[in-house]
């Protein structure tokens, strides 16, 4: 990482560069009482997040600016001789978004009685994207699973593919797009992981101050996504101290049971909660008043909950403690550093169902710290310059609870597949990741109009190096597939990952053409490049951490397997329609977004990982014969004009203001992606081929027997070599539209809501999966020419319709309650078979994702009700009840194995049960 570091201290110094803005912008006028422009009034922004000087003088139009603004609520005043001053309370600056206040003065010597309208911005009428803002004061009393993507997937277009969960960020589908294609972005930072594209750093939900999430329409600035940017601003410290204890609880005798399971041991058990305890602790306030803020959070996690069917002795917590300082000095009224460190040590169950023995359970543990150094200039009201640099790392491994080495053993004749022995898939985890970013942002009003100008590059280079550590000496796995038939899997340990470097630049100008109209133009060119450096080659042990050695020698290396040159144009367009409380905004937009190098599409396996040994036996011990060895030459480097996914985006929108604090919204969205990345088969092997009637349809199938073995490799198109339609390729096509209505929270009570219907279908890569688009890592799916019969058709992610509301209010008595409601259709799936055939056992898909076969569809319901008692000064106590899954739905959103026919397919991964969780707070 030694070059890593000299570039990014280069870039700190010299670039002109970008990320997610994080800072927002207040324009506006001033006039006289008989609506004429006033000049030279000064404006004044004041607020507990207000940096350095943020005053301005108002030019000969009475327009004004001020840049550079944290997100928060901040009050506006103008102050000119001869009239009263006038104030503009909670005015709300957020994430990228300019907010537009009226002011009128009135002459301070007149006698007669005049009425006075400034007016506080609700829309955005510059802006062409379609986004959700979560503020701090609306969801600090949202009932939520306590995890900070909870808040992201009550944004409008965001479903998750799977249950709601603690972890698992790359199942969160944004506007119909994959959970690889998103962009997570931390406090401005691009905090995704380079890999698979998750997020990085899971931060204590009780630190967010607001999240964003924005959709179609993103301009240039943001890139490496096609479906969405979720922004996080997280607390920062203020003049006044301030700080807050929380205890969250949950309790067995308070936890429905759900639906019953039987389990490994044939007893059906529901829902069991062990334990749930969470304690988080944050303080804020300055070292040095008006100079050097602190912020210091604090978290302790455990979460213990048996699953139906599972066997309450083997349920052990998942555990989390986690750390974050934020420190801002303003050294001079024009800049700030600020500096943010973070650190999560972690250990939870990775795999645990009813149907694994004690050791075949894996946990998954390990350290997560990070730091970030930011500097933002503010040269001018018009010309501000930010820089951040930030380092990530991560240290992660699974192993089996117990420690057992030994080789996983899996009954495929059960109803449900059972395993003993070890977990299937050990591994260690270990990437690495330099990010560096800097932007200059300039206003300027003589132009044709006026222009916000942005100029950036964003600079990552990463690592990622994983041993696959297969279980058992020798790398062993052992399967009964048949009453006398039983399976043997032989590969040995070995590393894959890679190195990867990627370039961003971009210009955004967000033009308004002196009336209503305001153009939002950019482009962006981004370069990516990826390889695999030497790894060293392993050699079994009999056990002992990671069950493997080194040997000394080394694998060749793989330079630029990956080189990526893109340029994506975006251009929008915002049209202002009618004034004041009754405003409205036309949004149009159509943009170029190419997917990040999410590096573990394509860098498992190891192009020299050593060959496997397919074995089978008619009795459990052996004697084992080998009928199949598929060499290292089979599985070879990515194909060389493997390209970037990239995605065609549309949209068309219209917001219109009801009323000072609300809005009704509708958007239609298209999107169109190709070159999605999955395994290529060239048609240099030999097949025969095996009739196979289709017991779903009663037609007969031609299925490709394997005589010998062809090339695979990652690319566009399931290739030559496929049993798929000729000219096939990897892709998607997506149509929504959204209704939305959002209610501000001021006052008594606060409200979002939106309604979607949308189509998601293409052609899958990993036809036998049941989520949309994951990382690949090391998956084998989409290896046999087999696996993409039928995979044309609905994409796993699919909803029909989804319906996401969450309403905030204040109560009779002082109490405050909330609710959150989520209403979907269920994800489809097809029908899969596992068919024996020369190369042996391999699941074929009987039919395409349909329509007419989805899983059961859910209606969950969070509700939170609590209050506040005053103790002495600032000093309170809270008090909450929030009561998850109110409903107590219990549909599911899995099956424990998809190769079977309709009447033996097993649902899986229920909906978590009705359950009470009590909120102690202490704010001081």
């Amino acid at each position: 990482m030694s070059k890593v570091v000299s570039v990014s201290l280069l870039l700190l110094f010299i670039a002109v560069s970008a990320l997610a803005q994080n800072v927002g912008t207040v324009r506006g006028e001033v006039r006289d009482a008989n609506g004429d422009p006033l000049p030279g009034v000064l404006i004044e922004v004041d607020g507990p997040l207000v940096r350095g000087d943020r005053s301005t003088t108002t030019g000969v139009n009475g327009g004004f600016l001020v840049t550079a603004l944290l997100p928060g609520t901040v009050s506006v005043t103008g102050t000119l001789d001869g009239f009263e001053d006038e104030t503009v309370e909670d005015v709300r600056v957020s994430i990228s978004q300019t907010s537009t206040v009226h002011m009128v003065l009135q002459l301070a010597a007149t006698s007669e009685e005049i009425t006075v309208t400034s007016e506080r911005p609700i829309l955005d009428v510059t802006s062409n994207v379609i986004s959700t803002h979560l503020t701090e004061e609306f969801i600090d009393d949202l009932p939520t699973k306590r995890s900070f993507q909870d808040y992201a997937a009550m944004a409008k277009g965001v479903t998750l593919q799977g249950r709601d969960q603690t972890y698992g960020d790359w199942r969160y589908s944004v506007y119909g797009s994959g959970g690889v294609s998103n962009s997570w972005n931390l406090d401005g930072l691009n905090s995704s992981l380079h890999d698979y594209g998750g997020v990085w750093f899971w931060i204590n939900p009780d630190t967010i101050s607001e999240v964003q999430v924005l959709g179609v329409g993103a301009p240039a600035e943001y890139g490496g996504m096609s479906g969405g940017a979720i922004n996080i601003v997280t607390k920062s410290g203020t003049n006044e101290f301030d700080g807050r204890l929380n205890y969250y609880g949950q309790f067995d005798s308070l936890t429905a049971e759900g639906p019953k399971v039987a389990g490994l041991t044939g007893e059906e058990t529901g829902f069991y909660r062990d334990k749930f305890n969470n304690f988080t602790l944050a303080l804020g306030g300055a070292l040095v008043q008006d100079e050097l803020w602190y912020f210091l959070s604090l978290e302790y996690k455990e979460d213990a909950l048996g699953e139906p069917g599972s066997i309450r002795e083997f349920v052990r917590p998942d555990l989390w403690e986690r750390s974050a300082l934020k420190l801002d000095w303003t050294f001079n009224p024009s800049n700030t550093l600020t500096l943010s460190a973070q650190y999560e040590d972690y250990d939870w169950q990775a795999a645990s169902d009813p149907f694994l023995s004690q050791d075949a359970q894996a946990h998954e543990f390990g350290i997560r710290p990070s730091f970030r150094l930011g500097w933002q200039s503010v040269f001018s009201n018009r010309t501000f310059f930010e820089v951040n640099v930030a380092d990530f790392d991560n240290y992660d491994r699974v192993a089996s609870v117990t420690g057992s080495v030994e080789p996983p053993f899996v009954d495929y004749t059960q109803p449900v597949p059972t395993t003993v022995g070890g977990p299937r898939y050990p591994y260690d985890y270990g990437p690495g990741m330099v990010r560096t970013s800097a932007k200059l942002t300039h206003f300027a009003d003589d132009l044709a109009g006026s222009h916000e100008f942005k100029f950036g590059v964003q600079f990552t280079d990463a690592t990622t190096k994983t041993p696959q550590l297969y279980p058992g000496p020798g790398g062993l796995y052992y399967a009964k597939f048949a009453e006398s038939f039983y399976w043997r899997y032989t590969r040995q340990q070995h590393y894959y990952g890679s190195d990867s470097t990627s370039l961003g630049l971009f210009v955004d100008d967000s033009w308004n053409l002196g009336g209503k109209t305001t153009l939002n133009l950019g482009v962006r060119y981004d370069h990516d490049n990826g390889g695999i450096p030497p790894y060293e080659v392993l050699l079994s042990h009999g056990g002992g951490k990671g069950n493997a050695v080194f040997s000394g020698d080394f694998y060749p290396a793989y330079d630029d397997l990956v080189d990526w040159k893109n340029i994506s144009p975006r251009l929008g367009i915002a049209h202002q329609v009618g004034e004041g409380e009754r405003q409205g905004v036309l949004r149009v937009s159509y943009g170029k977004y190419f997917e990040a190098n999410n590096t573990a599409m394509w860098n498992g396996p190891h192009p020299d990982r050593p060959p496997s040994m397919y074995a089978f036996s008619y009795y459990r011990n052996g004697p084992w014969y080998v009928y199949r060895t598929v060499a290292d030459e089979n599985l070879i480097q990515p194909d060389p004009n493997m390209q970037a996914p990239e995605y065609d985006q549309y949209a068309l929108g219209y917001e219109q203001q009801l009323s000072e604090t609300l809005t009704l919204g509708a958007e239609l969205v298209v999107k169109r992606g190709t070159n999605l990345i999955g395994w290529h088969i060239l048609d240099d092997g030999v097949y025969e081929e095996v009739p196979f009637e289709n017991p779903e349809t009663g037609e007969t199938m031609t299925l490709f027997g394997i005589v010998e073995e062809p090339t695979r490799r990652k690319g566009n198109s399931p290739g030559p070599g496929a049993n798929a339609p000729p000219g096939a390729r990897y892709h998607q096509d997506y149509e929504a539209i959204f209704v939305s209505l959002t209610k501000r929270k001021v006052g008594r009570w606060g409200m979002n809501a939106s309604l979607g219907w949308s189509n998601s279908e293409g052609f899958t890569a990993r036809n036998l999966d049941q989520r949309q688009a994951e990382p690949f890592f090391s998956s084998q799916s989409g290896v046999d020419p087999n696996h993409h019969i039928n995979a044309e058709g609905l994409l796993q992610g699919d909803r029909t319709w989804v319906f996401a509301g969450q309403v905030q209010v204040d109560l009779p008595w002082k109490l405050r309650g909330a609710a959150v409601l989520k209403v979907q259709d269920g994800r489809p799936y097809g029908l899969f078979q596992r068919v024996q055939l020369p190369q042996g056992q391999i699941d074929v898909a009987l039919t395409p994702r349909e329509d007419q076969r989805r899983m059961p569809g859910s209606a969950t319901l969070d509700l939170g009700i609590g209050r506040n008692f005053s103790l002495d000064g600032d000093v309170s106590f809270g008090v909450d009840l929030q009561v998850l899954n109110a409903l107590n739905e219990d549909a599911w959103d899995w099956w424990q194995a998809t190769a079977f026919r309709d009447g033996n397919l097993v649902p899986s991964l229920y909906q978590y049960p009705r359950r009470l969780m009590l909120r102690l707070s202490f704010d001081f």
